[in-house]
């Protein structure tokens, strides 16, 4: 069994270091850095969540073939049918958070990525991607340790378009509100006062 550990951590931070110290040089935006930063931290976790712990079976590809379910809505009626409240919460709720912050992290970091359909894009191409390899990942390493499910996909995405909705309630409507009143003030022949 493969444990996560500081070291795969330490790993995928070390991918965001160019891009973050090349937003540093070139000034970009606190908000822009700020959110690299708690995009890396984010991704780290998000690995940690989805693919860790890692059960390696002793026979390399044996016949442990996961389970997969590609009918919508399945194995959602089946939980909240047939587990606790509290197991039915975990496991739900669970899935919904997953992308919530990617949802709301993505647009603030990644300006290509402030349009909702951008956005969802992103959302389903990391939903289906997670999926894929954990799929991946069981067909290897032979032991069916997580469930290939197109209700993942869905509730995954939905959590990250309520993630999108708030930052697009939060910049896109509450911020203007305020930020017109200094932009105006900038661009007087003054120069206001900043």
């Amino acid at each position: 069994m493969l444990y996560f550990t500081f070291v795969h951590g330490l790993i995928i931070l070390l991918l965001f270091l160019f891009p973050f110290v090349r937003r540093i040089r070139r000034k970009a935006g606190f908000l822009s850095t700020a959110g690299l930063a708690l995009f890396a931290v984010y991704t780290v976790l998000l690995v940690k969540v989805a693919f860790f712990p890692l059960v390696w079976d002793a026979s390399f590809g044996g016949t442990g073939l996961p389970y997969i379910n590609l009918v919508p809505l399945r194995s959602i009626l089946d939980i909240v049918a047939h587990t606790a409240p509290a197991t039915a919460l975990r496991q739900i709720g669970g899935n919904l958070l997953l992308l919530a912050p990617l949802g709301f992290l993505a647009p603030v970091t990644f300006p290509k990525v402030r349009t909702a359909g951008r956005s969802c894009l992103l959302l389903l191409t990391a939903a289906f991607g997670i999926e894929a390899v954990q799929l991946l990942l069981s067909l290897v390493t032979g032991v069916p340790g997580r469930v290939v499910d197109i209700d993942d996909v869905l509730l995954n995405l939905a959590g990250g378009l309520c993630g999108y909705f708030a930052y697009f309630l939060l910049f896109c409507r509450l911020l203007p509100r305020f930020l017109p009143k200094v932009e105006e003030k900038a661009a007087s022949p003054d120069g206001g006062l900043l």
